[in-house]
């Protein structure tokens, strides 16, 4: 009787063992229940360039875990410029820069308006940027762009509007930027040609010595004899210059909204605007981050996938990853309404929507692949000036 009750006990805790392996195995694989039932996953990604991106990614989890308690986020690390999307990625967020290469390569599933939650709530040119051949390929979630600040008490550059004027105004010092990388160099170059010819274009020309603008170099030429710089200390931050100027160095500072976040209550002495990258007006150039789902995904995922792309690039998730427990990151959302709420709190973000709402603006996108193109750009980036003296 013992030798069978032992036995027994044995049995009942080694299928115990194997039900729990097994469950753990499913979860691990995404797999769908027997029954049809959810998935108990989604595999997704993030932008990973965003500042503070853990503090973003959990506030990502929270919310979801509002929305879908039973399904967990599995977050992959995924580098959106790779020029490839995995298989296994369900939905994740890109730059639109490769918006025509994943197109191309058969990546982004299609959306419908009715997919998308508030879709009129979308700020048009950033909606109408992440189309292709007409159809809905990516959801906007944030946007970005170069921004000039100056002190508001500052007269002489208060009606400053482009870099000619600038220049006129600085002469060879008293320009501020994070922007040593070849990368950032590269980006310039195609803002200052873009605003050189007049024309928004997805297509832009071969990179070798003859082929490249001598209108947009000397825009480059012209910001690195006004930018003025330091020795940076070991650890500076992604924003060590911003931080600068509002202590009190340079005259102007030219960099994204974000780079509010380190300039602490200071942010509010400041006046920014867009500026044109040459002597001519300035054409509104927006990076954008854009939420998409993978074209490869499963029946059982796809509705989930909406729901988080729906949640992702939502009204309630911008802004509170934009206030961020009172310590707000001054993020570009794409929806008008976040900008509404923020400002009730912010009055700074009145300025930011103008900003981001301003007509005939535009998507930053490379034909027929951005990351190819601006990897070998900044592969030879000794073509152009380099913007640190």
């Amino acid at each position: 009787m013992l030798k069978t009750r032992n036995t027994l006990s044995f049995l009942l805790a080694l299928l115990m063992m194997l039900s729990l392996a097994s469950a753990a195995f499913a979860g691990e694989n995404d797999q769908i229940d027997g029954d049809g039932e959810e998935p108990r996953a989604l595999n997704v990604a993030l932008y990973k360039s965003i500042p503070y991106y853990f503090t973003f990614e959990k506030t990502v989890e929270t919310c979801w875990k509002e929305q879908h308690p039973e399904v967990k986020l599995n977050f992959v690390s995924w580098n959106s410029y790779s020029g490839e999307v995995p298989d296994d990625l369900d939905a994740f967020v890109f730059d639109a820069q490769s918006l025509d290469a994943f197109v191309r390569k058969g990546y982004l599933l299609s959306l419908s308006e009715e997919d998308i939650q508030d879709y009129d709530d979308l700020i048009p040119s950033a909606m109408e940027g992440c189309r292709a051949d007409g159809k809905i390929c990516a959801v906007p979630q944030m946007l970005c762009t170069d921004l000039l600040f100056t002190r508001k008490d500052d007269d002489s550059l208060k009606d400053v509007q482009n870099l000619e004027e600038l220049y006129n105004a600085l002469g060879d010092s008293g320009l501020l930027m994070d922007k040593g990388s070849p990368v950032s160099t590269v980006v310039v170059y195609l803002q200052a040609l873009v605003d050189g010819t007049q024309l928004y274009t997805h297509e832009y020309p071969p990179i070798e010595e003859g082929a490249l603008s001598t209108e947009a170099i000397e825009s480059l030429e012209m910001l690195r004899d006004m930018h003025q710089v330091e020795d940076t200390p070991n650890g500076s931050g992604k924003f060590y210059y911003a931080q600068r100027f509002a202590e009190g160095m340079g005259e102007a500072y030219l960099g994204y909204s974000e780079a509010m976040d380190v300039m602490g209550e200071n942010a509010s002495e400041m006046d920014f605007r867009l500026i044109s990258m040459t002597d001519d007006e300035n054409i509104p150039l927006f990076y954008v981050d854009a939420a998409a789902i993978n074209a490869k995904i499963s029946d059982e995922k796809k509705a989930l996938a909406i729901d988080f792309l729906n949640m992702i690039t939502g009204k309630d998730l911008m802004v509170k990853a934009s206030m961020n427990d009172g310590d707000p990151r001054y993020l570009l959302p794409a929806r008008y309404s976040t900008y509404d709420a923020l400002a009730q709190e912010y009055p700074i973000y009145v300025g930011l929507k103008e900003i981001a709402t301003v007509p005939n603006a535009c998507v930053f996108r490379i034909q027929p692949d951005g990351d190819a193109y601006i990897d070998e750009f900044a592969e030879k980036a000794d073509l152009l000036p380099s913007l640190t003296k």
